[in-house]
């Protein structure tokens, strides 16, 4: 129950309203944290928003516009607001009541509203905690990341360790027989890893975070850094004599400020995504955001959308020389 009569201020607003809340209300096509979905600000045929855990709160990042929210700045800037208007429009579109009269003290009644009518349906989504129990590799593991050219060395190098079970916020899981944990780092004291099970229907989870994939093997500096769209073709690029990281999704970026050293550090910086619409997409949006020196894709011609791929159909010797080719 909300008591009405409380000032009408953000504090007093996220009391009984989260950011999960807000974004749902007034986003129209925001579905799931960390998942992409159209702009509410543009007109655009490819997914370029993401709504994500950024500092403990929500965050709504239009790539296209270059530009992100929080929640309240989100409804001013939906709807031509001031700071007080928005606010304003919160508490009435939620019913909350805040910085209504209620009355002389010891006067009347306090009015209360029931939370149920505002939002019967919000789940809170929280950072997930993932636990994984790890196994030895076995041959099937080798013969899966060798069609790439990874071997087990670079594995290893990359923490990527197969799994036998895996715990999500407690609750266990079997893994599947192709199943491996994308060890990171910790961040805000949560330790990241992705999950990858790539014969199974659930694919991927991760608990998120800035984590940049491939920071492990990055060196101080040098002549070329690729910026990439997975682990696997870090990996695969890293077997091939090249150095290259990945943001946690391609359709986000590198965190701004470690591209920024990253850009001290070497002397050229491409950008290499897959050649499908969606990574052309985000391929174009974040060369054009950011000081990058190129960006490259593998040919159409081939059949393959990426750098991984391209070794599994075509091996080795081939990726080294189209590579050499394209930058």
């Amino acid at each position: 129950m909300i008591v009405v009569g409380e000032d009408l201020t953000k504090e007093n607003i996220f009391k009984y309203v989260t950011s999960y809340e807000i974004f749902k209300k007034y986003s129209r096509n925001f579905r799931e944290v960390g998942r992409s979905f159209l702009s509410d600000f543009r007109q655009e045929s490819n997914p370029s928003c993401q709504i994500s855990f950024i500092g403990n709160d929500l965050l709504y990042t239009d790539f296209g516009l270059g530009k992100s929210f929080r929640a309240i700045n989100f409804v001013m800037s939906l709807f031509g607001l001031t700071y007080h208007e928005a606010l304003k429009k919160i508490n009435e579109d939620f019913g909350l009541g805040l910085g209504v009269n209620v009355g002389q003290r010891g006067g009347s009644k306090v009015h209360r509203i029931n939370v149920s009518e505002v939002n019967t349906n919000f789940k809170k989504h929280e950072i997930k905690s993932i636990l994984v129990r790890k196994r030895n590799y076995l041959q099937h593991d080798l013969e899966f990341w060798g069609r790439f050219g990874i071997t087990k060395p670079t594995l290893k190098l990359f923490n990527v360790v197969p799994i036998s079970n895996y715990w999500i916020n407690g609750k266990h899981y079997l893994a599947a027989k192709h199943s491996y944990s994308y060890n990171f780092y910790f961040e805000d004291n949560i330790y990241r890893r992705k999950i990858y099970q790539p014969f199974s229907k659930l694919k991927w989870l991760s608990n998120g975070g800035k984590v940049v994939q491939g920071e492990v093997a990055l060196p101080y500096g040098g002549e070329l850094l690729i910026i990439t769209k997975s682990l696997k073709d870090v990996m695969t690029l890293y077997e091939l004599g090249y150095t290259a990281v990945a943001p946690n999704a391609e359709s986000m970026f590198l965190p701004i400020e470690y591209f920024e050293k990253q850009r001290q550090r070497f002397k050229r910086i491409v950008i290499l995504f897959d050649n499908d619409e969606t990574g052309q997409v985000f391929s174009h949006r974040f060369f054009d955001l950011y000081d990058i020196d190129k960006e490259i894709f593998i040919p159409q011609k081939y059949g393959c959308k990426d750098i991984s791929d391209l070794v599994c159909s075509y091996g080795m010797d081939e990726a080294k020389t189209l590579l050499k080719q394209l930058l």
